[in-house]
């Protein structure tokens, strides 16, 4: 028995490592570009994509949808800010995190900043004199003050920090954290949001709702009074008897009120039926706006040098939740979808209006 097993489990083993090897000899990595994230410029003329695998920072026209030129860096990048005056702040890197500033019209690298371990996220003041960004694996946030191109403080938060938006007076920033901070054998165990005063630097964390983990992104309302952010919610207290309708992890958002420093609620987005896009990244909020763009995937093969895109018309306003798999990107107004962006295979990963 044991001898005829063992024979099986070696079989299976083959095949498994002849279908790795194969789909190693049809891809070549030079192939992938891993899109992470994008900034439009004001006019909405051009993105600017960052390229995870193939290291490089692309220029893409959205009127003529070609790109029109690419930057390589020496670390992989991780996340993209853009300034009225011209410059990308681009962050880079492992554990020996960079911000990449480039001169978006000499298309040149104009300084580099040494900021923490695995830097994302970066977002810019109303005035655009402090950057800041998110250092997952440290667990904080640096203050970078433009002029100087300096760190000018560190300040902690919790569990990964992954995201992080501003509100429009630039008086509180909001930090997604990724996972939970603390043990897991408590009453209750969720990842938290954390408010930092930008002016004092102090930190309010607001635990979600019991669950509540793989945090992706956050923004913020027009007028400053509620963030969001998306995330899963687990069910770990119930036995996994069943998948179907969210037994064991639904898809959601939550709502924070910013003034008052508190969760109002959680907001499933599954289908009962079918699931949902994972809400991988960043929601947007469309107030002004008639296209939405969103990366599509890593591969394409079928147009090399240009980034896998997809543009679509929409109806404002909105909420854009981007999704990670075959659902692709939901539209919604309060609690109702409005519509699905149909069937998308290449795990669409961020989304950003274009006005």
């Amino acid at each position: 028995m044991n001898a005829t097993y063992n024979k099986r489990l070696y079989g299976m083993s083959m095949v498994v490592l002849v279908l790795v090897l194969a789909a190693g000899a049809q891809t070549d990595a030079s192939d992938y570009y891993s899109p992470t994230a994008l900034a439009v410029d004001d006019a909405g003329q051009y993105l600017y994509i960052a390229e995870y695998t193939a290291g490089q920072v692309q220029e893409f026209n959205t009127t003529t949808k070609a790109v029109t030129r690419t930057l390589s860096l020496t670390m992989p990048p991780t996340g993209v800010a853009i300034s009225s005056s011209g410059l990308l702040y681009v962050t880079a890197g492992g554990i020996y995190g960079k911000v990449y500033v480039i001169n978006i019209s000499l298309w040149i690298l104009q300084n580099t900043i040494d900021v923490g371990h695995t830097p994302m996220s970066p977002v810019l003041n109303g005035d655009e004199l402090l950057l800041y960004v998110c250092n997952r694996f440290d667990g904080t946030v640096s203050k970078i003050g433009t002029a100087s191109g300096a760190v000018l403080t560190t300040i902690d938060v919790l569990r990964e920090p992954i995201a992080a938006a501003i509100t429009p007076s630039s008086d509180k920033l909001v930090v997604a954290n990724h996972l939970p901070d603390g043990p897991a054998n408590t009453g209750s165990t969720a990842a938290s949001v954390s408010i930092i005063d930008t002016s004092t630097q102090a930190v309010t964390n607001i635990q979600l709702t019991n669950g509540s983990t793989g945090m992706r992104g956050v923004c913020v309302s027009p007028d400053g009074s509620y963030a969001y952010v998306t995330h899963v919610l687990g069910r770990y207290q119930l036995p996994t008897s069943q998948l179907e309708r969210g037994w064991v992890m639904t898809n959601a958002f939550s709502v924070i009120d910013i003034s008052s420093e508190t969760l109002v609620n959680t907001v499933l987005v599954d289908d009962v039926e079918m699931g949902a896009a994972n809400p991988w990244d960043r929601m947007v909020i469309v107030t002004n706006a008639d296209t939405a763009v969103f990366l599509e995937g890593s591969l394409n093969p079928n147009t090399p040098g240009i980034p896998p895109l997809k543009m679509a018309p929409i109806m404002a306003p909105r909420v854009i939740i981007t999704g990670f798999n075959r659902i692709g990107v939901m539209y919604f107004v309060a609690r109702s979808i409005i519509r699905t962006m149909g069937p998308s295979d290449e795990s669409p990963r961020e989304t950003i209006s274009i006005a």
